[in-house]
């Protein structure tokens, strides 16, 4: 795998995942439905998985001459479509309530139409870049056959009474197209040739910047939040909405553009194989919060029995599964860097930058760790003083701040060894005689 791009290779072994997750998940599931906390999970993976196989592809187009390189860039555009797709179905949520002559169900089968042909395209794009015959027929083939348009599926699918077995024939495929879009690009390694890689110190500059934006994200509603709380007035929970609502919005764009950093960075001979796992683990997170965007502006804009605070204690948006997971999920992509930059010391034999990284990436786990904690704490309902709830959300918002600040600083020092080593030249050694 090291001539193909990396991005490519974690991108559609994450798109063979995400198949088989949502299969399993549908089989095991009760009553065939799914929690939103692993639905969510589910449209992260997608999200991240069509973000790199996109970002894979683009660079496989540069390293590819002729049919190959048409076929690259045709698969990274239907890619991108693809993950816009996911932020439809994501939107979709917002009409779960209108009636079925509504027009939204209009563009929602059309949007299966356009899934399927998008699929197809991606199918015929590897086709072009397979070099043997059977590689280029088997892809398009699958994909017409198994990801058929609804009209299709509805013929070969319809008269299967049992809905497990009905399922598994649909999700199968996808698993199969993404397995051997990986083999097609596999195939065609040999004509692989090397491009110019990214400036590294350039790249970890942009990725410090990223996580300060989300450092002004997570102050910003931290501010606000306090701000409600000292103030207890009506009259600020509108603005208190608007804040939780852009706070995520801004958090979001932070992350995409520290995934987009960390995957020029893999593009580096700097651990590639561990800054793409923290690009995937970063888009992830990405496509999770999307999802919690949309959970919010249905909790805070929806219609609800009761008031603001009581429909928040009974979503599991606030101090949940959500909660939990899309914080540890970005701090874990956040946390593979670190080690990275960690790795790249030692291999400029800068022992102390390497021990002080090694120590702050152990603060920058335990913070996160344990405000997550402290989170689960506070939402277990087991706060019997107000005053005490809100010195643990100050603790927490404190945590978070510090944690990212870290890791902005840790990726600026990164900044600063490959500056002052640009080609990694191992340090010479005087031996006395």
């Amino acid at each position: 795998m090291k001539r193909l791009p990396h991005a490519l290779v974690v991108g559609l072994g994450l798109q063979a995942l995400s198949s088989l997750v949502f299969l399993l998940l549908f089989l095991e599931g009760k009553d065939h439905g799914f929690t939103p906390g692993w639905e969510m999970v589910t449209n992260g993976i997608d999200a991240a998985a069509h973000a790199l196989v996109a970002a894979g592809a683009f660079q496989l187009a540069r390293c590819l001459a002729g049919r190959p390189a048409v076929g690259a860039k045709i698969v990274a555009i239907a890619q991108l479509a693809l993950l816009a797709m996911v932020a439809f179905w994501l939107s979709v949520q917002l009409w779960d309530h209108t009636s079925p002559d509504d027009p939204i169900w209009r563009l929602f089968v059309a949007a299966r139409y356009l899934n399927a042909l998008l699929w197809l395209a991606a199918a015929v794009g590897f086709a072009l870049v397979a070099a043997p015959l059977g590689l280029a027929i088997a892809p398009p083939v699958i994909a017409a056959v198994g990801i058929p348009l609804p009209a299709v599926e509805r013929a070969l699918y319809g008269n299967i009474h049992s809905e497990n077995l009905a399922f598994t024939l649909q999700m199968v495929p996808y698993i199969v197209v993404s397995l051997l879009m990986l083999a097609a690009a596999w195939s065609r390694r040999a004509q692989v040739v090397a491009v110019a890689a990214p400036d590294p110190a350039e790249a970890f500059m942009r990725a410090g910047k990223a996580l300060w934006l989300r450092v002004i994200s997570a102050l910003s509603l931290a501010g606000f939040m306090f701000l409600v709380g000292m103030a207890r007035s009506p009259d600020l929970m509108g603005l208190l909405r608007a804040v939780m609502m852009l706070a995520p919005l801004l958090d979001a764009f932070a992350l995409v553009l520290f995934a987009r950093a960390v995957i020029a960075l893999a593009r580096t001979s700097l651990a590639p194989w561990l800054l793409t796992t923290g690009a995937a683990f970063a888009l992830a997170a990405t496509g999770m919060m999307a999802n919690r965007i949309v959970q919010l502006y249905q909790l805070f804009y929806g219609h609800h029995d009761g008031g603001f605070l009581d429909a928040a204690s009974r979503d599991p948006v606030f101090g949940g599964f959500t909660d939990q997971m899309v914080p540890l999920i970005a701090a874990t992509g956040i946390a593979l860097v670190l080690v990275s930059i960690g790795r790249l010391a030692r291999e400029r034999n800068a022992e102390d930058i390497r021990e002080n990284v090694v120590i702050r990436t152990g603060v920058f786990v335990g913070l996160i760790v344990g405000s997550q904690l402290m989170l689960h704490f506070i939402g277990g309902g087991s706060m019997s003083s107000p005053g005490v709830a809100v010195f643990l959300l100050l603790a927490i918002a404190g945590a978070t701040l510090y944690a990212l600040s870290i890791a902005a600083k840790l990726c600026q020092q990164g900044a600063e060894l490959v500056a002052r080593d640009p080609a990694g030249l191992p340090a010479a050694k005087v031996i006395s005689t």
